[in-house]
């Protein structure tokens, strides 16, 4: 690791962590991709040394979700050209294979201005940018990957998270993630369930509020008052189908992925289970890409922002470096 690379990626942790705004070039809101995807587009103040797309994974704010602006801010600070697109399925709590239409259509819209394009995802965030970096259409565009928190199989992913659901967290580290899982099913299947437009619009505030402005207390007590666990599944069970789930896996189609892929997994995520990041670098090993892993008890779910660890610096700032190197250039 080079010297500068190694200054850029400290850099880079610094500013996410201290959660203030970075100075970037420019930020252009709202832009429209031909396939009719919405995104903010952040310029770095001089050249950009990469160009990035940054995936939000289950969230109502989409690409306007808090944590992802602030990261995309510090990877504009760090040189590179980022990318920020709301997945409509997604940002919805549906799984939609038309999201990774649009997501290999951004690829291709960037790519074609001469570099590879880097992408970062956050769990579901982080299965589709694999799906999208196997797409034959642009498999050769894709600079690297980087996941976080990603699932392997979304048939495997549904059942775990139904039976998560089922009964209350036997750890307090859990309720976070079984609090997230009840109230996007809940907004999920809203119009379905007997609940009045007010408390619809207090799940949405919450959902929107989840991560960085909501207490536990604040969720659980409505959960308490409003929800029920078996309601929910049952509608989830409802909804799912083996055609869905195969067509929204990663598992099977990564034999086309040619770039470097970074794995990062939050070694209790009660969530989307450690074994999904270990299918996954099964996977990529058996066809020839020899992913760079790291399960660590570090991170909550998808959250890297404490991950500064002297023990495990090293393998982490090498998973990282791909966030401040320059991506080559497409081959002609």
């Amino acid at each position: 690791m080079k010297g500068s690379d190694l200054l850029r990626l400290i850099g880079l942790f610094m500013r996410v962590a201290r959660r203030r705004a970075s100075r970037v070039g420019d930020v252009q809101r709202n832009a429209m991709s031909s396939h009719g995807m919405a995104y903010d587009l952040f310029r770095p103040k001089g050249r950009a040394d990469a160009t990035l797309i940054a995936l939000h994974g289950g969230t109502w704010n989409g690409k306007d979700d808090p944590r992802l602006q602030h990261l995309a801010q510090c990877l504009a600070a760090s040189g590179a050209l980022c990318i920020v697109p709301t997945l409509p399925g997604l940002s919805r709590f549906q799984w939609i294979p038309d999201d990774i239409v649009g997501l290999v259509d951004l690829v291709d819209e960037f790519s074609s201005l001469g570099a590879r394009v880097g992408l970062i995802g956050f769990s579901y965030g982080g299965s589709y940018a694999l799906m999208a970096a196997a797409h034959p259409l642009v498999a050769t565009r894709v600079g690297f990957v980087l996941s976080f928190g990603a699932y392997y199989s979304l048939g495997d992913l549904f059942r775990h998270q139904m039976t998560f659901g089922r009964t209350w967290p036997q750890q307090a580290r859990d309720w976070d993630n079984w609090l997230y899982l009840q109230l996007a099913m809940a907004r999920r299947h809203a119009a379905r369930l007997p609940l009045a437009e007010a408390v619809i619009h207090e799940l949405t505030d919450l959902l929107e509020r989840y991560c960085h402005a909501s207490t536990i207390e604040e969720k659980r007590t409505f959960y308490q008052r409003h929800l029920g666990s078996e309601v929910l599944i049952e509608l989830e069970k409802a909804m799912m189908n083996d055609e869905l789930c195969g067509q929204l896996s990663p598992a099977g189609k990564l034999n086309a992925i040619r770039c470097p892929v970074g794995l990062l997994h939050a070694a209790g995520d009660s969530l989307v289970p450690s074994e999904h990041a270990r299918g996954i670098a099964r996977e990529l090993s058996a066809s020839g890409t020899i992913p760079r892993m790291l399960v660590t008890d570090l991170l909550n779910h998808v959250d890297f922002s404490n991950a500064f660890n002297l023990a495990q610096w090293y393998r982490l700032a090498t998973l990282l470096l791909p966030l401040v190197r320059r991506l080559p250039e497409e081959p002609s």
